[in-house]
């Protein structure tokens, strides 16, 4: 199962200089991103993500965080910029508790996993501003979404295309995301796709390249081969836009004041 196999080094928070996750990010058209899969088959191995019904890719639904003024949206001094998310890999019972931050493509990141069931548990916590128990798998979660006052905000899906391989001791993954759609979220829930309408993100499909400290010779020889364009494309932000959500009055705040 997806959520079994999450353990991976692309999912750890690295910190140390032997250690770094390098991210690199660009945009592909349609065209280009079915080329550079075909090139991605006959380079790189099936990632242990996708199960062998789906092929070379899965489902991912991202529940989004920010405070009542979009502050980690608008990138205020109050927000760390941090990205604060919940995750669900396909229709797995299996949610992912995440932060994220990224740095000059240096990633680090922290997450969790929690049965969906301890989802509203959580959510009363954070809500309600208290934590009654401790060693709770979503204790850490909780203390940091209380701590900026955050709050659900946007639902985004998107079709992950994976490939991942070996080399010098050294894990490198390669993904494309594709059908990325969006909606307005205030709820905490992390459905799938299809059970609510959803704003289409657009016709741009999201390459990474994923790796430890320094770019992949088989990496390179593929940026050499195709008209690839580095980017700079954020699913949240984008989805905020979509969904209007930066243009409406803010929440929780006395608009006349």
């Amino acid at each position: 199962m997806i959520a079994s196999m999450m353990h991976s080094a692309d999912s750890l928070g690295l910190t140390s200089l032997a250690q770094r996750r390098i991210e690199l990010k660009y945009t592909v058209d349609a065209r280009l991103a079915s080329e550079v899969q075909q090139w991605a088959r006959e380079h790189l191995e099936a990632d242990e993500h996708c199960s062998p019904q789906s092929l070379d890719s899965y489902e991912v639904s991202t529940l989004y965080f920010d405070s009542p003024a979009l502050d980690i949206y608008h990138r205020t001094p109050q927000s760390d910029i941090s990205k604060r998310r919940i995750r669900r890999y396909g229709a797995e019972s299996t949610l992912w508790l995440e932060v994220k931050s990224k740095k000059q493509n240096v990633v680090k990141k922290r997450r969790s996993a929690i049965a969906a069931e301890q989802l509203q548990p959580l959510a009363v916590a954070t809500q309600e501003s208290r934590l009654e128990s401790e060693g709770e798998e979503w204790d850490w979660f909780a203390q940091l979404l209380i701590e900026k006052q955050l709050q659900p905000m946007v639902l985004v899906h998107y079709r992950r295309f994976a490939r991942a391989r070996c080399a010098d001791g050294e894990s490198l993954r390669l993904t494309i995301d594709t059908h990325m759609q969006a909606s307005t979220c205030r709820e905490w829930n992390v459905h799938h796709r299809g059970a609510s309408p959803a704003y289409d993100l657009g016709d741009t499909q999201i390459l990474e390249l994923k790796f430890n400290n320094n770019m992949p010779f088989l990496f390179k020889q593929l940026l050499q081969a195709f008209p690839i364009l580095s980017a700079n494309f954020s699913k949240y932000r984008t989805a905020v836009g979509k969904c209007e959500i930066a243009s409406a009055p803010l929440l929780g705040r006395d608009t006349d004041a």
